[in-house]
């Protein structure tokens, strides 16, 4: 019984490990800017609920009172 176990164990483990290997590697993005707000640009103080952005590419935040 405790080997049909440990073979059922490796079996798995086995199985699990081939897609996990199969992971693309991270490619860094470019083209893209960064930029943070502050409090004192009008940003509402407390965590950005969500981000919508329009067909003009403005980004709207929507944050905690």
């Amino acid at each position: 019984m405790k080997i049909h176990v440990a073979a059922l164990i490796a079996l798995l483990a086995g199985a699990t490990a081939h897609p996990l290997g199969a992971a693309p590697s991270i490619v860094p993005l470019q083209g893209y800017r960064i930029r943070s707000w502050l409090g004192s640009e009008g940003l509402r103080l407390g965590n950005v609920r969500q981000i919508a952005q329009d067909p003009d590419g403005y980004l709207w935040l929507a944050s905690s009172a």
